[in-house]
């Protein structure tokens, strides 16, 4: 396994943001290896310190960046100390993966090169997440995403030593779904009775998904716990279109399949909340 990291600037590379990149020309960052090459580069580096011998040749190197290569998502982040002068070392994971609903967890050790205590926090924080300073230069991050909090998150943790020197670290937290989980949060509706703010959770363990028809245009899937009690949900294109990836707004109560709108269709039936016979508003992605 390798790599290459080019930084250029002009007339020469010093301390700073650089944050207008350009594919050849000045400022410009490439970062390859491991099957990773762009031809168009956007994104910025900082450089936290450089120094150059008397032939011109870089003999120590500190930067942090962030790249999106040709407008894709998500971006690489990382940091590259060469021989540097850091005050303040900070490690933690690079890129942390978890899934919705369940603790994301992983912890931040911090160093001071002269030798005291690090107050660490951190930036860019999801609503719930929190990262806790245990007062010994480390700290612990815990969080558990709810039902829409999933996608890319990048925080950044901050180390500061009692001379007032600060160190960073990027971490890129990603969330996914859990394949075979149905959630569904009631909001606080009084209308609804018992009901009102109740959160249903099944997964594979607890209860039997299946999914009925085989059409393009819809999807019909069942949800039946062990207990007997059961959820329907019923999504599909307007018009008889195929169904696909996307949002689907305007969303109107699925009264009979064979009906024909422009409106997509959407009914949920289970635990007393069907919309049977009342108007129902909404959309679906």
């Amino acid at each position: 396994m390798g790599g290459t990291l080019d930084f250029r600037a002009s007339p020469s590379l010093t301390n700073g943001v650089y944050d207008k990149l350009a594919s050849v020309n000045s400022p410009y960052m490439s970062v390859t290896g491991e099957h990773r090459g762009c031809s168009d580069t956007t994104g910025s580096f900082d450089v936290k310190e450089i120094e150059f011998d008397t032939n011109n040749v870089p003999v120590s190197f500190w930067a942090t960046f962030e790249q999106r290569c040709d407008g894709e998502v998500p971006s690489l982040t990382g940091e590259v100390p060469y021989n540097a002068h850091r005050p303040v070392i900070l490690q933690a994971p690079g890129e942390v993966m978890g899934l919705r609903g369940q603790n994301l967890s992983f912890g931040v050790t911090a160093t001071a090169t002269n030798g005291g205590p690090v107050m660490l926090t951190a930036k860019g924080l999801p609503n719930g997440a929190s990262l806790t300073d245990n007062g010994n230069n480390t700290a612990a991050f815990s969080w558990v995403p709810t039902w829409d909090q999933i996608g890319n998150t990048n925080i950044t943790v901050y180390g500061v030593d009692t001379l007032g020197n600060v160190g960073d670290f990027a971490i890129e937290v990603v969330v996914t779904p859990q394949n075979g989980t149905f959630y569904l949060q009631a909001e606080s509706d009084p209308d609804m009775g018992s009901n009102d703010g109740q959160t249903f959770l099944f997964t594979l363990t607890d209860a039997v998904f299946q999914t009925d028809g085989n059409n393009v245009n819809s999807a019909d899937i069942s949800v039946v716990d062990s207990n007997g009690t059961s959820h329907e949900l019923f999504f599909r294109a307007p018009q008889f279109n195929q169904l696909t990836v996307g949002i689907y707004s305007n969303a109107v109560w699925e009264q009979d399949t064979g009906l024909v709108t422009v409106q997509p269709l959407l009914s949920l039936s289970g635990s007393g909340l069907d919309c049977s016979g009342a108007p129902l508003g909404g959309n679906f992605e």
